[in-house]
């Protein structure tokens, strides 16, 4: 049973469970999606709908923390222009990338099989690495400051070191994908760099999603 302090605060907890359910769907299902394109069943078909479900999701989470957003800076510390304007950015980012690459994939679509679709995959992989890349930080203080309120010192801490690693995966992860992207642009084998690449990302939101969710389901009823 949940202890009156995993209560204290509900809303911040079901924002950040609720976030990281997101991740973890859409990393899932990008993933499989992904294997079954590289194992060439449908590939190009694969290929669009993987990158408008990481869009999807990257457009909900921006969505969710946009909603929160307000409330939780002027729980912590209301004063502080610079880390509203950096929150801001980041759920920007997120936002911007999840509807350009959906967009891109739906471009993509309609096309399926032209040459000009996997450049165009090929730029929503880098618009993905870029959005994940830079919403890192922001996601990171975002869920500390999200939990800070609800736990003990030592639990704080614990899931601190969770956010901490999850951010620094999500980094490596965004960068790979940015890379994977541009040497797809200079149709280096793009469609098999493009699916790595939604892969990467795919594989990252589901490692975040379901270590950050099921770190604080198990402090929550333990």
């Amino acid at each position: 049973m949940a202890s009156g302090e995993a209560y204290k605060n509900r809303p911040s907890m079901i924002s950040v469970l609720s976030g990281s359910a997101m991740q973890a769907i859409a990393g899932i299902t990008a993933v499989i999606l992904s294997i079954l394109g590289l194992a060439k069943i449908q590939p190009y078909l694969m290929l669009y709908v993987s990158a408008i479900v990481l869009g999807v999701a990257l457009m909900l989470k921006g969505a969710a923390i946009a909603s929160y957003l307000r409330e939780l800076i002027e729980r912590t510390e209301e004063k502080n222009i610079f880390q509203k304007a950096e929150f801001t950015s980041g759920v920007g980012a997120e936002t911007l990338g999840g509807g350009t690459t959906i967009i891109l994939a739906i471009i993509s679509l309609i096309r399926m099989r032209n040459t000009g679709s996997l450049t165009l995959m090929a730029v929503a992989a880098i618009v993905l690495g870029a959005a994940v890349v830079i919403s890192s930080s922001v996601n990171l203080r975002l869920n500390t400051l999200a939990i800070s309120d609800e736990f003990g010192e030592t639990t704080r801490r614990l899931i601190k070191d969770i956010n901490r690693g999850a951010a620094d995966t999500q980094l490596v992860a965004g960068i790979a994908a940015i890379i994977l992207g541009v040497l797809a642009l200079l149709q280096f084998v793009p469609l098999t760099l493009i699916f790595v690449a939604i892969l990467i990302i795919g594989a990252v939101n589901l490692f975040t999603g379901t270590a950050l969710g099921g770190r604080i389901i198990s402090f929550i009823w333990r």
